[in-house]
């Protein structure tokens, strides 16, 4: 609903309801029952007409459910699109504190809130420009021209 990945031909939907919601899982839906989810403002949004989880959570939620491969471009692609921020992000994480592969959606959302804004990036923030002897560099700059900022 999003817009930031397209699923497989196939892929089950997944629901996101309130704990005592009646809605069960089904074959080719598969519901997820939350204790602490108001079906409405702030918790949830109109998108497109229907109701949604905030996108931050949206992200968060749907981490572990990607294969490992495709889960990092919907977190860089909001946060470059400017549709949400790491802190953002961050602030949602916490708030799944069992959320599997964790670890890795918490590195992402500090290299991006580091400057990183892509894959390529990120893998030199981590394997290129580190290690004893670096300099320490700064990595984005803002640049201003005319009324813009970069």
């Amino acid at each position: 609903m999003w817009g930031l990945h397209q699923p497989t031909a196939g892929a089950a939907l997944h629901l996101t309801a309130p704990a005592g919601a009646g809605v069960r899982t089904r074959p080719g839906v598969v519901v997820h029952r939350v204790r602490r989810l108001i079906p409405g403002p702030p918790d949830v949004v109109q998108r497109r007409g229907l109701p949604v989880t905030r996108l931050e959570r949206t992200l968060v939620d749907a981490w572990p459910l990607l294969a490992t491969a495709d889960r990092s471009a919907p977190v860089i692609r909001a946060v470059n699109d400017r549709t949400t921020t790491p802190q953002r992000l961050m602030a949602a994480l916490a708030g799944a504190p069992k959320l599997a592969h964790r670890a890795a959606l918490r590195t992402l959302l500090t290299r991006l809130a580091e400057g990183c804004r892509s894959p390529l990036e990120i893998r030199g923030h981590e394997r290129v420009f580190t290690g004893p002897g670096m300099p320490t560099f700064r990595r984005q700059a803002r640049v201003r021209v005319g009324r813009r900022t970069m």
